[in-house]
Parts: C-alpha cells; sequence; structure tokens
C-alpha cells in the first residue's frame, strides 16, 4: 500500500475509535457482583484499535519506499460480494428489532455463506446451529437476553 491510503485507513479507524467511545461514554464502568461492566470489552476493543493504529502510522511515516508502490483500485465486479454482504448485515441491524436475534442471525448467516457460495444444506445447518449455539450461550452462561423480536414474542 502507498502512504496515501494507510493516512486514509488510519483516519478512518480514528474517527470509528472516536465515534464508539463517544458512544460508550455513559456504559457504567462496573457491572453487577461480577466486576466487569458493559464497558469492559469496547475499551480493550478501542485500546486494541488505537495499538494497532500506532504500530500502523509508525510503520507509514519510516517507510520511505512506500510510495513508489503502485496500487490498483479493485474492479467492479470484484466489489460485489463485499457490497452484498454490507448489505446483509445492514438489514441485519435494520430487522433484528423486528425479527429478533435467532430468525435474524439464522437468515443473515444462511444469505452470507450462499453468497460466498458455501453448500445449501451445509449453510442451513451452520446457520441454525451457530444461532442456537450462540443464543443459548448468551442466555445460560452470560445470562444476557437476546431479542426474541415481535415473531417470538419478544
Amino acid at each position: 500500500m502507498n502512504k496515501k491510503i494507510n493516512y486514509i485507513i488510519i483516519t478512518m479507524f480514528a474517527v470509528l475509535g472516536g465515534i464508539v467511545w463517544f458512544l460508550m461514554r455513559d456504559f457504567p464502568s462496573k457491572g453487577l457482583e461480577e466486576g466487569f461492566g458493559p464497558a469492559f470489552y469496547p475499551t480493550v476493543l478501542l485500546c486494541i484499535l488505537l495499538i494497532l493504529l500506532v504500530i500502523l502510522l509508525i510503520q507509514t511515516v519510516t517507510n520511505k519506499g512506500m510510495e513508489e508502490e503502485e496500487t490498483q483500485l479493485p474492479k467492479l465486479k470484484e466489489l460485489k460480494r463485499p457490497a452484498l454482504i454490507l448489505l446483509c448485515m445492514c438489514g441485519y441491524a435494520l430487522l433484528m428489532p423486528y425479527l429478533g436475534f435467532i430468525i435474524t442471525g439464522i437468515l443473515y448467516l444462511f444469505v452470507t455463506m450462499r453468497i460466498l457460495n458455501a453448500n445449501l444444506v451445509r449453510s442451513i445447518i451452520v446457520s441454525v446451529a451457530m444461532v442456537i449455539i450462540v443464543y443459548l450461550l448468551f442466555r445460560y452462561a452470560f445470562k444476557v437476553p437476546l431479542p426474541l423480536g415481535m415473531i417470538l414474542g419478544g
């Protein structure tokens, strides 16, 4: 990559990190009796992001031969799958309050796996199994209820 692209990436992720930090400013730092509150995990991720951004910035500033590299933009055809997956992610976020975690999660995983050319039967099995495992893990191990949506009575 050249320096210009690295600076764009650093700026984008720094802005994203700032937005996340701003949105989580009201999270309690302590949870119930267990200790860690809802702010712990996002804070850890923001620290990791900051460290990685500093490393990338140092590499970009100190690497003199970086600018001579030729960068090619991807062709429109190559952006089809990532664009479809991004669209699926937006649909997932929009449908979650109405359909709930289980239905929306199964749909999202199934459609994403099919976009990535996974086998039909494997897509169905993995989608259903993963969503059920994650739901049960959050419900019983973490004691965090996930939204059921209007259809399942949540």
